[in-house]
């Protein structure tokens, strides 16, 4: 006896039982929950007809009569299997039996069906196991049911295009051969494509509005993936081990709360090109995405993590807005640029720990909170020989690093930009004054030039003083003048040293050096007044003047010669009576102490304007 043939004599002798139990309480119609074997014929406490228009198979009857019966539980068509086999029938060795396979015809069948909605006790269909045959075509539907086809195979494409579902959609653990297209589908519970269901054709939910959460969690999208301009409620979780070999498109998205890719490998290209965030990206915890990932212009309200992950191709966060905190640390891997410019950053941006293999721009980026490069808990960067750090017109609150944090390895510095960066003060969080590494805020002076020199491009070729001086502004408002006055001065000697200044700026530049230290030495000075002091006298010495050449002793004639000197030198000194009519006899010696009287005037007011610029 064939399997069909004992399952009709079964069913039947179930449902002459059923007419029975009606027969005796016609007013009792309380719904069946039958076994799947009983699932076959028409059930008596069942009024509906079967949808006209084709020949349904005995599997297809049993589905419609077990809903419209009122069956409440789960319909998995691996319980009539004979022997054990994988529920998802694409698992199935060799050919599926008849009884798992259901056609695409019949599933629109169900979801057309009003009459059948009516009788639903719950608020979803729900079927497991089942083999989808022919394409699904729900395109503008209204299904006033959730729609769960689980763990089953679906042979062609599947369409729910501007479709609308009042309860969650299912495709958990399914595998689709062809296209799934939900564009501008409208869901008021949850889509799940989770549970390493595998899509093999082009996944489309552009434009679609989903009232809670979107879940693909541990499945594989062989071909593009295309959410532009998707509409989120709760969450999107793209996560656990979840595989995306072609482009995953989140163009303009909304999504209400976290975005979540933990774990899962993008291998085409990740565009988020101005979605909104209403909570976190989580992009960590050991994702690989091995293209370009594009975040440019997106709006994130809390948090950007990317601890753990790997980034191969060009990470683009241009302009976009965190309002929380960014964070590339902790074991974060970005072999390619990492391209911040005009990003606006609420909290912190971290980066101690992150592995970076080359350039980071943030040309014109803002830091609400704090820049931390490096502390004692979170460690420094890596950084490659190649890499870059480009902090043109980037402005923080706080910038806190560990001197070594700017460093590839014992004494390569890292290349950057510094031209316009700006800071209010330097130290942090986890900033240790103790530590083996010295923070920026307790470092010597020459390590900070040496910081500025080394990573400013060209420093030696263009001019460009403002690193410096905004460095030793921060450190005099933090109580350190005396490093701030070293920094001033290395500021100067790049600025004299430049190449694009003029030789005429270069010798006054350097006079002002030699003399009064850029203004930043004044005393200084008080060493040439009296070499000039001493070389006055020895020029007395050749004066014919008898008063500068008389025959006292040696020490009262080189007493004269130096009073003779110092009130020459000194312009602002009262002249001591007794040289007033002095003649040295010799034109030349004249010329020489004029001149020594201009070098004096000369130096006084050199002095005079370099204490008044100290004192400023």
């Amino acid at each position: 006896m064939t399997w069909p043939c004992a399952l009709r004599r079964i069913a039947a002798g179930l449902a002459c039982c059923v007419a029975l139990a009606f027969a005796a309480k016609a007013d009792d119609r309380a719904p069946v929950s039958p076994p799947s074997a009983q699932m076959v014929t028409h059930p008596v406490s069942c009024s509906l007809d079967l949808p006209s228009g084709s020949l349904w198979t005995e599997t297809e009857k049993a589905v419609f009569f077990g809903l419209c019966n009122g069956w409440d539980d789960v319909i998995n068509l691996s319980e009539l299997d004979r022997d054990p086999l994988a529920c998802n029938p694409h698992h199935i060795a060799g050919d599926v039996p008849a009884h798992r396979v259901l056609s695409g015809r019949f599933i629109e069948a169900l979801a057309k069906n009003r009459a059948l909605h009516e009788t639903l006790t719950r608020s979803f269909i729900r079927i497991e196991c089942a083999k989808i045959r022919g394409t699904i075509n729900l395109d503008y539907l209204h299904i006033p049911f959730g729609l769960r086809i689980e763990q089953s195979w679906f042979t062609s494409p599947v369409s729910f295009y501007e479709t609308s579902v009042a309860h969650t959609l299912s495709f958990e653990g399914s595998t689709f051969e062809g296209r799934f297209n939900g564009d501008g589908m409208t869901v008021d519970g949850s889509v799940f494509l989770r549970g390493g269901a595998t899509f093999k054709g082009e996944v489309k939910l552009a434009y679609a509005d989903i009232d809670l959460t979107l879940e693909a969690d541990g499945s594989t999208f062989e071909k593009p993936v295309n959410f532009e301009r998707i509409k989120v409620g709760d969450y999107i979780f793209l996560r656990n081990g979840a595989t995306f070999k072609g482009e995953v498109k989140l163009l303009n998205a909304d999504i209400g709360g976290n975005l979540e890719t933990i774990r899962s490998t993008f291998e085409g290209p990740f565009d988020g090109n101005g979605m909104r965030v209403g909570g976190s990206a989580h992009l960590k915890g050991g994702a690989t995405f091995k293209s370009n990932v594009r975040l440019d212009h997106a709006r994130i309200e809390r948090n950007l993590e990317t601890d753990g992950s790997t980034f191969e191709g060009l990470f683009n966060g241009s302009g976009m807005r965190v309002g929380g905190s960014m964070y590339l640390r902790r074991g974060a891997t970005f072999e390619g640029r990492v391209d911040l410019t005009i990003a606006r950053i609420g909290h912190f941006l971290q980066l101690g720990g992150g592995r970076f293999h080359d350039e980071i721009d943030m040309t014109g980026a803002s830091i609400g909170g704090e820049l931390l490069l490096s502390s004692t808990r979170f460690g420094k960067p890596q950084w490659n020989e190649d890499a870059r750090l480009i902090l043109r017109n980037v402005t923080t609150d706080i910038l806190q690093a560990e001197m070594h944090a700017w460093k590839s390895g014992e004494d390569s510095w890292i290349a950057g930009d510094l031209a316009g960066f700006r800071y209010d003060r330097l130290g942090g969080l986890h900033a240790d004054s103790d530590s083996d590494n010295p923070n920026m805020a307790n470092a010597d002076a020459s390590a900070l030039i040496a910081w500025i020199r080394a990573t400013q491009p060209d420093d030696l070729k263009h001019h460009d003083t403002q690193p410096y001086e905004h460095l030793a502004t921060v450190l005099t408002l933090q109580g350190a003048p005396d490093r701030a006055r070293e920094v001033r001065y290395a500021m100067h000697d790049q600025h004299r040293q430049a190449s694009d200044i003029p030789l005429s700026h270069k010798t006054g530049l350097w006079a002002l050096k030699t003399s009064v230290g850029y203004g930043l030495y004044p005393f200084r000075i008080v060493w040439w007044f009296l070499a000039l002091v001493m070389l006055g006298a020895l020029l007395g010495a050749l004066s014919n003047s008898a008063t500068l050449r008389d025959d006292r002793n040696w020490s009262q004639r080189w007493r004269s010669r130096l009073l003779f000197s110092l009130g020459n030198a000194f312009p602002l000194m009262s002249p001591i009576k007794r040289f007033d009519d002095i003649e040295h006899g010799s034109d030349t010696i004249e010329l020489l102490f004029q001149l020594q009287r201009l070098l004096g005037f000369v130096i006084a007011t050199i002095f005079v304007g370099a204490l008044t610029l100290l004192a400023i």
